[in-house]
C-alpha cells in the first residue's frame, strides 16, 4: 500500500511541475497593424545564444489588436522563460536587417526595454511564469 501511495505522490508532484499557465502579452506601441508578431520563448542563456527557442508563436496582428493595443493570451508550462518579440510587418517570419546589419523591424523583450546596440543577456529579460504572472507588458523598439 505504501508503494502505491508513493507512486501517487510522485505522479502528482510531476504533474504539478508541468502545470500549464495562461498569461497575456500586451504591446501598446506597434507601429502598424499590418503583419504579425513573432513571439520566441527561450529557456536559458544557451538557447537564446543559439537562437533555438523552446516555443515560437506567429500571431496575426489583425486577430489580436484591441482598442488598447495588441493583446494575446498564450499558455506554457510553469517555469523560467525569456520572450523575444519581432514586429514582423511583412509576415515573412523573420527579422529584416539593413545592409549595415541593423534591425528594420521592431523588437522587444519580456520585462526589459533594450536601449543598447548589442544583444541583451537572457538574465536581462527572464521571468518566472506561474499562476500569478498575469500580463507581461512589453514595449517594441524601432530604429
Amino acid at each position: 500500500m505504501k508503494f502505491f501511495l508513493g507512486i501517487a505522490l510522485l505522479l502528482s508532484t510531476l504533474f504539478s511541475f508541468s502545470q500549464e499557465v495562461a498569461f497575456t502579452i500586451a504591446i501598446d506601441n506597434l507601429e502598424s497593424e499590418a503583419g504579425s508578431v513573432i513571439v520566441s520563448v527561450f529557456k536559458d542563456q544557451q538557447t537564446f545564444a543559439d537562437e533555438t527557442p523552446a516555443h515560437v508563436f506567429h500571431l496575426d496582428k489583425q486577430k489580436y489588436m484591441t482598442p488598447q493595443g495588441f493583446r494575446a493570451t498564450l499558455t506554457l508550462p510553469a517555469g523560467v522563460y525569456g520572450i523575444a518579440l519581432v514586429d514582423d510587418a511583412d509576415s515573412d517570419r523573420e527579422m529584416d536587417f539593413s545592409w549595415m546589419g541593423l534591425p528594420q523591424e521592431g523588437y522587444g523583450f519580456s520585462n526589459y526595454y533594450h536601449t543598447g546596440i548589442s544583444r541583451p543577456s537572457f538574465e536581462d529579460f527572464a521571468f518566472t511564469l506561474n499562476s500569478n504572472t498575469g500580463t507581461l507588458s512589453m514595449k517594441m523598439k524601432y530604429l
